[in-house]
């Protein structure tokens, strides 16, 4: 009778888990100044890979398990820090695209720029985020160089 009881908590415990999960997504949209799709894209995705990470830590700390690559925490943190960078250029687009600065065109205006290079920001172009992952990735170059493990 009790494992009866126990099958019926599931669904309830997965609707629980389920609008927790979705408020805690809205609250980091509303924060985050993101729409619902952008923020649970970026905050998920980081989720996964921050996950996955370290697990692969741990799995490559494990001396009982077969493993035959072992990563090290300051080898490889760069790498995820940049795969992070690239998870939140959607970020960047949808906050360049909502935070424009430029003044409204009018009827009168001679030299208009295309509307979607009106409103882009200099942190969302292609060359600012290129920099950021060249950023990055050099700390993980400059790091190898001087023998930082």
């Amino acid at each position: 009778m009790s494992n009866q009881n126990d099958q019926s908590l599931i669904p309830v415990a997965a609707i629980v888990a389920g609008i927790i999960i979705l408020a805690t997504l809205w609250k980091a949209s509303v924060i985050l100044n993101l729409d619902i799709r952008t923020a649970a894209q970026v905050l998920l995705l980081t989720l996964f890979v921050v996950l996955l990470y370290l697990s692969a830590l741990y799995a490559s700390s494990r001396e009982d398990w077969d493993i035959p690559i072992r990563i090290s925490f300051w080898s490889t943190l760069p790498i995820v820090c940049a795969l992070v960078w690239c998870i939140w250029w959607p970020a960047l687009d949808y906050w360049s695209l909502h935070a424009s600065t430029l003044p409204e065109p009018t009827a009168d205006s001679f030299a208009m720029a295309p509307p979607d290079q009106q409103s882009t920001q200099w942190f969302a172009k292609w060359y600012s985020k290129a920099a950021g992952i060249i950023l990055i990735l050099s700390t993980y170059l400059l790091g190898n160089l001087r023998g930082d493990k």
